[in-house]
């Protein structure tokens, strides 16, 4: 299928980030995902941008955390923006975070995102991908990820190691958002005008289960035994159940991807003190996040991406569009 250079442009956006984030051997697992995409493909010129009103802004966070300084890191992270072929921004931002032993984790971590990376940021610069379609898409996308973890799975079967990770994805085309769960991995939204953190995707966990049946507070997920327990996730069966949540964006919005990583290690509560710094930069707060996370211990791999939207000026005002947000579970 053809396509142009923007999704090799994105791979080496993100060997940038991994480097600063003293990331290597992540920096090195895109490099090769780059190199082998690059020798498969014809390209094209990238088509000019029509007027924008707003950008996307991106900061990424990568560590191995204190603990498991020394082990493979499970959490894998990617993010993008681009213009698709009708001048449309558009954004592609995925964190996902291996099980099953510090090596098999990293393995399904990293093919779960270059499965869904490489399959939805090509249909998503051919752009004329909107509502139902955008959404349907990233189903597809994190599905064939989890297809992709489960039959090598099925391969390694005879040594009796089996894998699975956890994904949050989050799309943007245009005013629509479109965002993908299964496991434990996070997808927050705040925005200054509410002041208001919301969970926009629900943990498939046995803490986050009691929580909802009011055995346990909200507080304990934080130190319950079994807060690292999830019964959802990518690599277990064929077909997996994705939860999908769909709504429109606007200016100054503020979307937090993570892994448990992070958030077990920095509240929410101080999660939306960090997002609420409206002078910081989406690179200073995905900063700061990891250093808090380690600060807090740091017992985990942590992932953290923030993406941050801003308005364009056009003729020296400063655009505002603001359209009610919401995003909202899609029916079942």
């Amino acid at each position: 299928m053809s396509t142009d250079l923007n999704l090799v442009q994105a791979y080496l956006q993100n060997i940038h980030a991994a480097l600063a984030n003293n990331q290597a051997d992540h920096a090195q697992f895109l490099c090769t995902c780059a190199q082998e995409f690059l020798s498969a493909q014809r390209f094209t010129s990238a088509p000019s941008p029509v007027r924008a009103l707003w950008q996307l802004h991106m900061g990424m966070g990568l560590d191995a955390g204190r603990k498991r300084r020394a082990a493979p890191n499970e959490d894998c992270v990617f993010g993008a923006t681009s213009v698709n072929s009708s001048g449309e921004i558009f954004g592609l931002f995925v964190v996902t975070d291996g099980a099953g032993g510090q090596v098999l984790g990293q393995q399904a971590a990293r093919m779960a995102l270059r499965t869904c990376v490489e399959h939805l940021f090509p249909r998503l610069q051919e752009g004329d991908v909107h509502g139902a379609f955008l959404q349907a898409l990233l189903i597809e996308g994190v599905q064939l990820a989890n297809r992709a973890v489960y039959l090598r799975n099925e391969e390694d079967v005879v040594r009796g190691g089996r894998m699975c990770t956890t994904i949050t994805a989050m799309v943007v085309v245009g005013a629509e958002a479109c965002v993908a769960n299964v496991g434990d991995s996070r997808t927050y939204h705040y925005h200054p005008s509410s002041g208001r953190l919301t969970q926009i995707t629900r943990d498939h966990s046995h803490v986050a289960d009691l929580v909802a049946a009011n055995l346990i507070k909200p507080d304990e997920i934080y130190t319950h035994p079994k807060r690292n327990e999830i019964y959802r996730g990518l690599g277990g069966k064929l077909t997996e159940e994705i939860d999908i949540f769909s709504g429109p964006i606007r200016i100054d919005d503020l979307f937090l991807l993570c892994s448990d990583g992070l958030w077990e290690m920095v509240t929410d509560v101080r999660i939306k003190e960090i997002l609420s710094r409206a002078q910081c930069s989406a690179s200073a707060m995905s900063e700061q996040l990891v250093a808090d996370a380690l600060a807090s211990g740091g017992l985990d791999n942590i992932a953290a991406l923030v993406v941050q939207v801003r308005g364009v000026d056009v003729a020296g005002e400063q655009t505002i569009v603001a359209p009610v947000y919401t995003l909202v579970p899609l029916p079942s």
